[in-house]
């Protein structure tokens, strides 16, 4: 069984009017975190602002996915940004939710992914098991904070299609924000969207047994959400879950890497650094040169984006160029 993934996230818009703050960070998050924990990973797109174009969703979302999951697989949709509800142009009398790529118009009908749009790829899906999180708003009320694609007023219509009332294929399930008619909050003590936030939180929960159902993340999550909008916000916003998956789709305990501490630095192993071995010179430094030293390598690391995660060799290779540093 393989586990795919289709990740997108738009804070830049190519109308700057409609930016957010989080979006592509929501995406870069739980697509980092996915990739990071599932071992089994086949077909996996990341897109995020100027890449999460129309024409780029779209392809990410076609032939090349579907040739490559298999019946027994599980594929993950994730979306942050903006959300629209227009006018059915198929139906004056229904109004339909659309995803906004990063491209797109207020042309919504031509230039947005509509539920009907989702509900139609993800039938001719063949895996058993598709999730869909949705981090956005459809309610049409612009807010500070909120993912609503800013628009010239439109008609009230009251059949929408919505993403959590649309059953958007068998073995699948959505997981929304918000309700139709709520605004999902971007969150800034978080620095994410309000429902990615605790989403990304309940992953990494520690559990008692090394693997989980996937279903039983979205009670804490709606818990959280409900409880913080209201008290911090004074909203409201109800995550929804819809569908059904084909058996039960189960997911290992979501690690992420803890915060670096100089007195518990832990590494993986490089066994051709291993092999290697390095004279330590004798170096005479007055108080002066060693301020100097620090301040260089400080510099140093900071110049060449040196990234020391824990659980990577890149700590290794920045040692192994701070000693040549250090001696030259």
């Amino acid at each position: 069984m393989k586990h795919h993934i289709v990740a997108i996230g738009i804070s830049k818009h190519k109308n700057s009017n409609a930016n957010l703050n989080y979006a592509e960070k929501d995406a870069s998050d739980f697509f980092t975190l996915f990739k990071n924990n599932i071992s089994d990973i086949g077909y996996n797109k990341l897109l995020v602002d100027s890449e999460a174009t129309l024409s780029e969703i779209k392809t990410a979302l076609g032939k090349e996915l579907i040739d490559q999951i298999n019946s027994e697989d599980a594929f993950f949709f994730y979306y942050s940004g903006h959300g629209a509800t227009v006018e059915d142009p198929k139906d004056n009398k229904s109004a339909l939710n659309y995803l906004v790529p990063f491209d797109a118009t207020n042309d919504i009908a031509n230039s947005c992914i509509s539920v009907e749009d989702i509900k139609s790829i993800f039938e001719n899906l063949p895996s058993k098991a598709n999730i869909i999180f949705v981090d956005s708003c459809f309610s049409g009320a612009i807010t500070k904070n909120s993912k609503n694609f800013p628009l010239p007023n439109k008609k009230e219509i009251k059949n929408i299609k919505s993403f959590s009332n649309t059953v958007v294929g068998n073995g699948s399930i959505s997981i929304t924000a918000c309700k139709e008619d709520e605004i999902s909050i971007e969150d800034p003590e978080y620095k994410n969207g309000l429902f990615t936030y605790y989403l990304l939180e309940e992953l990494q929960k520690q559990r008692k047994d090394n693997d989980f159902s996937a279903i039983e993340i979205f009670g804490p999550i709606a818990q959280h959400v409900t409880e913080r909008a209201k008290t911090n916000w004074s909203t409201t916003q109800t995550p929804t879950l819809l569908g059904k998956l084909e058996g039960d789709l189960k997911l290992p305990v979501f690690k992420t890497n803890p915060p670096l501490k100089p007195d518990t630095i832990e590494y993986q192993k490089n066994p051709e650094l291993e092999k290697m071995n390095f004279t330590i010179p004798i170096i005479d430094l007055t108080s002066e040169e060693k301020d100097k030293l620090i301040n260089q390598t400080i510099n140093f690391v900071i110049n060449n984006n040196i990234d020391i995660s824990v659980g990577s060799v890149v700590f290794e290779r920045m040692c192994h160029k701070l000693f040549h540093k250090t001696r030259a």
